[in-house]
């Protein structure tokens, strides 16, 4: 598979943006962490986080639907490549004939105090739509990448850092970040991201000292969001995109170097970590991971993957439906994509689903290994799939689908050339 090569970031400023472009750019970085921003920031400030929420939600659907259409009327939408997210557009064909059917045509039961207006408008309005908005806009504008990473890193740092300032100055304690419209474990998934996207541009080569320390910083800062979030799924995300960078990135040999000396610090320090965050943050972080280690494992979540294998084995042509049915545990989910996957759309589904993951998860992995600009990408698409594995769900896996598609995208070398793509 050929990758793009990139132009140089001196190009950037021959070659000025349109507003248009410089919309979209903003739209990315809206979509990615536009979320997190709008739920935390509201609280601190004073205000009530619910009567922000909605409005966000709205704003990002009209846009979506207002750069659908226009990209069909751009000088470039006849280089649109659908070939290159076939596999997307395939699965969602089936999983939207499923969603439409379960809710409405032959209604499921759904979760208590749930209506079918809300899986659809997550379906649809959160994750789907902006996800073929984002398609389309890479594919007919010209996309700063390196603008959208830096702005992303700077949103996420100062959030997290404000945020965590009020945690820390609370008398909050367990597991919880406040009073934000944002749920702790996705909380806990943006500390992941931080910390992530610090570990890149830490490796970046050419960083100055001064740019280092800042990142070093945003590392420990992302990583006091995991703690205080005391979930798992961020913490083991983490972890596993660490491994995943250090292995594909430095090398086999340097990487068990260093991957021993890490996972020696990790051990012989870990605690006094741990211990020396809790006089600051009140978090259960480590009671819930050495409950993990001694139990094995979460019950509950066995219990509702073996349901949804059980399903997907009693219909596995078409599947069963887009929500678990077994009483008991009705209008719950998997929390395992795959197994969702089969268990909604049966075989066919699930077979089309793998090769959507397999793919993308290619691509990244390649992007890594040439030490990419574009590796950050490849990074947080690792991240939230394997948040995928053991928390998400398909009808709101937004994130899951946006750094799928832009991975699929760019490393698709005619739609590159049409949308000229700056990287530095």
């Amino acid at each position: 598979m050929s990758y793009p090569k990139f132009k140089s970031y001196s190009l950037l400023y021959m070659e000025k943006l349109s507003f248009g472009d410089k919309l979209v750019n903003t739209f990315i970085i809206l979509l990615i962490v536009g979320f997190f921003f709008i739920g935390a920031i509201p609280n601190v400030l004073g205000f009530t986080e619910s009567s922000w929420a909605i409005p966000y939600r709205m704003v990002v659907l009209g846009l979506s639907f207002f750069f659908i259409i226009k990209s069909f009327f751009s000088k470039f939408n006849y280089k649109i490549n659908f070939s290159s997210v076939s596999f997307f557009l395939l699965f969602w064909v089936l999983y939207s004939v499923r969603v439409i059917h379960d809710l409405y045509i032959g209604p499921i039961k759904l979760f208590p105090d749930t209506e079918a207006l809300h899986y659809f408008l997550f379906a649809f309005g959160v994750t789907f739509i902006p996800t073929i908005a984002l398609f389309l806009i890479i594919q007919t504008h010209r996309i700063d990448f390196n603008w959208v990473l830096k702005y992303l890193y700077l949103f996420l740092l100062v959030v997290l850092s404000i945020t965590l300032y009020h945690r820390g100055g609370s008398d909050l304690e367990g597991r919880t970040a406040g009073n934000i419209n944002v749920g702790i474990l996705l909380f806990g998934q943006y500390g992941t991201t931080l910390s992530i996207l610090s570990l890149f541009l830490l490796n970046k080569k050419g960083t100055n000292i001064s740019y280092k320390i800042i990142y070093i910083m945003g590392f420990i800062i992302g990583f006091i969001g995991v703690f205080v979030s005391a979930s798992k799924s961020p913490f083991l995300a983490l972890l596993l995109v660490l491994v995943v960078f250090t292995v594909f990135w430095y090398g086999s040999v340097k990487s068990a170097v260093m991957l021993i000396v890490f996972g020696y610090i990790v051990i012989s320090f870990f605690m006094e970590i741990i211990v020396y965050l809790n006089q600051y943050f009140n978090s259960n972080f480590l009671d819930r991971l050495l409950y993990s280690i001694e139990i094995g494992g979460d019950r509950v979540r066995e219990n509702l993957m073996n349901t949804a294998i059980h399903e997907f084995i009693e219909s596995p042509f078409f599947g069963n439906a887009m929500l678990i049915q077994t009483e008991g545990m009705v209008g719950s989910y998997p929390h395992n994509l795959i197994v969702e996957a089969f268990m909604s759309l049966g075989f066919l589904g699930g077979v089309i689903f793998l090769f959507w993951m397999i793919r993308s998860l290619k691509i990244a992995v390649n992007f890594i290994k040439n030490r990419s600009d574009f590796t950050w990408v490849a990074l947080l698409y690792i991240q939230y799939l394997i948040f995928g594995m053991f928390s998400g769900n398909l009808f709101s896996s937004d994130l899951f689908c946006f750094f799928s598609i832009m991975l699929l995208c760019v490393s698709s070398k005619k739609s590159t050339q049409s949308s000229k793509i700056i990287l530095s």
